[in-house]
């Protein structure tokens, strides 16, 4: 009898062949996933699609690459960062307050358009960082001081009717200030200042008010000479028309009274010609009736002659 306790029940248990417990290598997946995954990592991180309308620029270790990125598909170092940026045409909406050359208070609403050059964007990125930067200490600024030097030159009647060479001046100043700032920092060319709009001049009410008075009183004198050249031309044109009118009731009258003329003129030749028409005319207008008369009246004469 055999004791499950006992030694022999032991060494039976450990005879009885049974299955194999597996093995896993884990340490052959863990070492294949230390060298797998950095380099799934860096070839990643190898390539670098930039959008379209952006540039990007690059740098490893703090180190600027000059060398820009363009739009589409970039091989690059794994290890380098690369930074975006927008080159499209963007519009940037400021006020300034200013004078102008008659002491009125003036402001001014502004709309500069500008934009990166692709190809020196990494010189760009070097001395701004980036476009809110760039703004900030470049682009304002020369907003305010071209305006305020701007509008100094005109008086604010001017202002108002010379907008179109108030606007062309002021962005001939801001894209000379723009430029002479980028060439002190060594990125000349880096931006691109476009089209400037003069969006709104305000001055104060109390000369806003003398300026809309003056304009009106501008449009009725306007008016007035409109109205009085338009009675002159209808007076004129009546003048005309009556002249005109007494021109062909003289030519009338005239060729009327040569007519009779000439018909008189013919009478007294027949009747030179011819004494006995006399005769002939009252006898071809006689109806055949002797005149009544009365006593006190005298005899009508006849002739008696055959």
């Amino acid at each position: 009898m055999k004791f499950p306790f006992s030694r022999g029940g032991n060494a039976d248990r450990q005879e009885r062949p049974g299955p194999e417990t597996p093995r896993f290598p884990i340490f052959a997946y863990a070492k294949w996933a230390l060298i797998l995954i950095p380099v799934a990592f860096l070839a990643w991180n190898s390539f670098k699609v930039v959008p379209r309308g952006y540039v990007g620029s690059k740098s490893t270790f703090g180190v600027l690459d000059p060398q820009p990125l363009m739009p589409g598909f970039n091989l690059v170092n794994p290890l380098s960062s690369v930074e975006l940026h927008n080159i499209l045409v963007t519009p940037h909406k400021a006020t300034a307050r200013s004078g102008s050359h008659d002491l009125q208070k003036v402001t001014t609403v502004v709309t500069v358009s500008y934009n990166l050059v692709d190809s020196q964007v990494p010189v760009f990125y070097r001395e701004y960082l980036g476009i809110d930067n760039f703004r900030e200490a470049v682009l304002d600024p020369a907003i305010q001081e071209s305006v305020k030097a701007v509008t100094a030159h005109f008086t604010a009647t001017d202002l108002v009717k010379r907008r179109d060479t108030v606007r062309d001046e002021i962005e001939a100043a801001i894209r000379g200030l723009v430029q002479q700032a980028l060439a002190s920092k060594g990125a000349t060319g880096a931006v691109q200042i476009g089209r400037v709009t003069l969006d709104n001049l305000e001055f104060t009410p109390k000369f806003a008010a003398a300026i809309e008075a003056k304009v009106k009183a501008g449009q009725d004198a306007e008016r007035a000479r409109n109205d009085g050249a338009k009675m002159i031309a209808e007076a004129d044109g009546e003048a005309q028309s009556i002249r005109a009118r007494a021109e062909a009731e003289a030519y009338q009258t005239v060729e009327l009274a040569k007519k009779e003329a000439d018909a008189i003129r013919r009478e007294a030749a027949a009747l030179r010609d011819n004494p006995d028409l006399v005769e002939l005319t009252a006898i071809g207008k006689w109806k055949g009736k002797l005149p009544r008369y009365n006593g006190n009246m005298p005899m009508p004469m006849i002739n008696d002659k055959q």
